[in-house]
This record gives structure tokens, sequence and C-alpha cells, in this order.
């Protein structure tokens, strides 16, 4: 019985998402770090359409955050060939072959980068570093003060979908969030500079990206020395605390943060799920509302309120937040997971298996947990 029920309900499923459609949800998870999930969403998308522009690229920076940086070089190796007019292409693996001590291989695709697009201003910060690495300071030279007199060491953030970095020629952008800001970082100290171009807070949150906790928070504390009132320092200190379970440092930077900015959203959030985490789920959902209340479009707010009203029972409040959520961020694979799980504990097994086949073209990590909820063994 439970076989023909999976079936019928398999049969029933919309048919699978479109190549853009999963490029998008992918591209949801690699900014969220979710490098895993992000990776077969990628794998998925290459396996519809083999040459599909960004999905490569993307795959190769998700390879090389999971450790697999032979796998990434010799993608984008085979990407190259495919298209060598690509300049980003070339950017990125000069950045990773240069990480992997080829540096006279990375300088040549950092070259060539530039060749293809010469307002790509992470590629030439990365190849400053190495062309002094390898001897050629007086090129290094010329290339830096060509590169401050386009007006910065990097170019604004993407618009078209693709990873942090320059736009496309003549193309704008808004300014960097602190997690664009921070990967740009990554790529400049993979290329061996010092990110001093960026400062000393964006190495930390580089590092924090990375995962590197402890060596973030010793960088972010030689920020705060200098300027014990910068509050992204402040911030993400108390975020690395937070996700080492230092419950009771972190939440005392919160609070000593939203004193002097209130409308920081983000430590709002973050305040909360240190909250919840110690079962303070009445003042973790004060939190999210907060957050929420400044901006009615975040969806991780509603996200984490969900978890904290379902936490005291309060289910049909907590089914509300996560569509909230969803409805806001269509490719947000937690809640779609989470929603899943409460529909199964209010018996509701028909709906539990639609979240489980939204997650099939979201997270298949996630789709698996559900599906074994669903059908235990």
């Amino acid at each position: 019985m439970m076989i023909m029920l999976v079936t019928t309900m398999l049969d029933a499923a919309p048919s699978p998402a479109a190549p853009e459609d999963q490029f998008a949800a992918a591209v949801g998870l690699f900014r969220r770090g979710s490098f895993e999930h992000a990776r077969s969403a990628l794998e998925s998308v290459l396996r519809a359409r083999p040459r599909h522009p960004r999905a490569s690229l993307f795959l190769a920076l998700c390879l090389d955050r999971l450790g697999k940086g032979r796998e990434a070089v010799e993608l984008l190796r085979r990407s190259v060939q495919t298209a060598p007019d690509d300049g980003e292409l070339h950017s990125h693996l000069g950045v990773l072959l240069a990480g992997r001590g080829e540096i006279t291989e990375g300088v040549k695709e950092l070259e060539r980068a530039l060749e293809l697009r010469p307002d790509d201003g992470t590629a030439g910060q990365a190849l400053v570093s190495l062309l002094e690495k390898v001897g050629r300071g007086p090129e290094a030279r010329k290339l830096s003060v060509r590169l401050a007199a386009m007006g910065g060491a990097a170019g604004p953030a993407r618009t078209d979908g693709g990873p942090p970095g320059p736009s496309p020629s003549g193309a704008g952008g808004p300014p960097l969030s602190p997690a664009e800001r921070s990967a740009q970082v990554e790529t400049l100290l993979k290329a061996g500079g010092t990110a001093l171009d960026q400062g000393e807070n964006d190495q930390a949150i580089a590092l924090y990206n990375k995962g590197d906790r402890e060596l973030s928070i010793r960088s972010l504390d030689r920020v705060l020395e200098l300027d014990p009132k910068e509050l992204e320092a402040r911030y993400y200190k108390a975020v690395n605390l937070t996700d080492k379970g230092s419950h009771d440092e972190a939440i005392p930077i919160y609070r000593e943060i939203l004193k002097a900015k209130p409308a920081y959203q983000e430590a709002h959030v973050a305040l909360g799920i240190s909250l919840s985490e110690k079962g303070l789920h009445d003042e973790a959902m004060e939190c999210y509302r907060e957050a929420l209340a400044i901006d009615p479009s975040y969806p991780e707010a509603y996200y984490n309120l969900a978890l904290s009203l379902s936490a005291r029972d309060r289910n049909p409040e907590a089914l509300k937040a996560l569509q909230e959520a969803i409805r806001l961020d269509p490719t947000y694979p937690d809640p779609h997971y989470t929603l899943g799980i409460l529909f199964l504990d209010m018996g509701k097994k028909t709906e539990s298996l639609k979240e489980y086949q939204v997650l099939r073209e979201l997270d298949e990590g996630m789709a698996n947990d559900l599906y074994k909820a669903i059908y235990p063994e």
C-alpha cells in the first residue's frame, strides 16, 4: 500500500523545474553556504544543459569550497575550452590555480581575463598580488595604478545571477552586501593578497564564510582593538559565538549592537536564534517580530519565528509563518522541509508529500530526510 501511494503521488507531481529555475534555486543555496546541496542542484542543471553558461562556474566554486580544488580546476579548464572568450571563467580559474600553488598558470589565466574584461577589478587585484610574487613588481605597480584610476579594487555586485564579482561592461549594481564583499576578499586571499584594500574587517568576514571561526574571531578582535564601536565586526564576532554554541557570550553583544543601532535587523534575528537555543522562545519571537517590523519581506525572520512558534506548540501560527517565508523566497529550502514536518505532525501526510516534491527540485538532501520522516523504515 505504501509503495502504491508514493507512486501515485509522484505520478501526480508537476514536471521537473526548467534548468533556469533549478539554477536560480542552486544559486540561492550557494549564497546561503549550502555548498553540498548547491552542488547536487547544479549537477542536475548540467545534466539537462551541459553547456549552461554559469552553472559550470558555480559548480566549480562549490567544489572548491568543499575542499575539492583539483576537481574545480579541471571543471573550469574544460569550461574555458568550451567558452574561450569568457573572461569570468579565466578569472576564477586563475585564482584557483594560484591557490593551488600553480602561480605561473594562474598569472596567465588572470592576464587573459583582463584582456577580455579590462574592468575586472577583482581579477586585477589578484593579478597584482601574483605579479609581485613572481618578481614582476613594475608590472604590478603599473596595474595597481590603473585599477586605482578605475575607482577601486573590485567592481559592483553582479546583477545577472553570476557569482560575486565585477559586472559586465557598462552594467551597474547595488553596493556589495557583507557576504558578497567577503567573497571577493576570499578571492584575493587565495591569490596571495592581504585583503588590505578591503580592510581587516572584511578579511575576518571572509574567514567566517570559509568556516574558520577561530581565525575569524581573532581577526575581529584586532578590528575591535582599533575601533571598539565597529558594529559589523561586533556582529560577526557574536555570530561566530552563536555558531560555536557560546550563547551566553553572544547575547550581550547582540544587545549592545541593537542598543547602538535598533534597526539592525540581522542582529535581531541572530539574537533570537541564540535565545531560542537556550529555550527562551518567547523572547526569541519578540526578536523576530522586531526584525519583521523593520523589513516585512525578510524570509529568514519568518522561518525562525515559525521554529519558535512550533516549539511552543502554536502550530497554526507556525504554519502561517512558514508559508509567508516560502511566499517571499520560494527557493529557500528550509521552510519547505519544516513545513513538511509540521504537516506530518498535524496528520496531513498528503500535504507533507507535496513539500517533499518541491524539495526534490531545491535540495536533494533535505528531500531525502523528509521522505524518511514520512515513511520511516
